[in-house]
């Protein structure tokens, strides 16, 4: 399938390492000129030598914190000077607490909200500015299985995470008419340095409870993500897609193995 991404230029919040970072692997296979952006300068450092060795291309880097303000307005300036226009934003960085909601702080409360959804709402506002109609601009907002069902102990992440589809669903109605699509996604348990501790105190179980009976490879997810972007996708708008290997569409997985 041609997913006609050659040339756009494309931003990754949170794309030093995990899925944002395979996210940018796809896109670059796809022609793309991808900018990664994380608040570990080294890791950003990392992948962008491990891309420009794999690609023979240059890859752009954006160190800096997108749950301020300030620095969300210069990172999006700096892309419009340096590139011109933003063809595709992925708002993919986010963080989870592993704490009881009543047992948290105030702060570790909004430090969640702050990397989880208010560096979308940032995000999304300053990269309208430097959008470009003709150029069939995509915003891709990152879910996750606890958008639709919270798990106990992750209470304030999944609290953003259906902030997200319902910031994806206004923005889609919001920035249609800019031309603008906005669309998001749900991505399983993953095989990722944020899952790793949590997958392997207990794998069976977890594999259980997915139809598919394993967890996604950080890629997998990436493909779908780079499609999304695309105009393969052109008619898709303002949903949240499922890559959970079946996760959400039953309650036993299992009976039948």
């Amino acid at each position: 399938m041609e997913l006609n991404l050659t040339g756009k230029v494309v931003l990754i919040t949170g794309s030093g390492k995990g899925i944002g970072k395979e996210a940018a692997r796809v896109f670059l296979q796809e022609g793309a000129r991808v900018i990664l952006n994380d608040i570990d300068a080294k890791a950003l450092a990392e992948s962008k030598a491990e891309f420009e060795a794999e690609f023979h291309t240059e890859v752009g880097t954006k160190q800096c914190n997108i749950a301020e303000e300030e620095s969300v307005i210069r990172l999006f300036q700096e892309i419009g000077e340096e590139y011109g226009a933003l063809d595709v934003l992925v708002n993919n960085a986010g963080i989870i607490i592993d704490k009881q909601i009543v047992d948290m702080t105030y702060a570790e409360w909004r430090r969640i909200f702050s990397v989880n959804i208010d560096s979308f709402f940032l995000c999304t506002r300053e990269a309208v500015k430097i959008m470009k109609a003709e150029r069939h601009p995509v915003i891709v907002n990152a879910g996750s299985v606890a958008t639709l069902i919270p798990a106990m102990g992750y209470g304030c992440y999944a609290v953003t995470k259906a902030a997200v589809m319902n910031l994806t669903k206004v923005t889609c109605g919001e920035l249609a008419g800019r031309g603008i699509r906005v669309i998001g996604y749900i991505p399983g348990m993953t095989n990722t340095a944020i899952n790793k501790d949590v997958f392997a105190a207990e794998p069976e179980r977890i594999c259980a409870q997915i139809p598919l009976n394993r967890i996604a490879e950080p890629e997998e997810i990436g493909r779908v993500v780079a499609f999304l972007a695309s105009d393969a996708a052109s008619y898709m708008a303002g949903c949240m897609v499922q890559i959970d290997g079946g996760k959400l569409c039953v309650q036993n997985p299992n009976r039948y193995r």
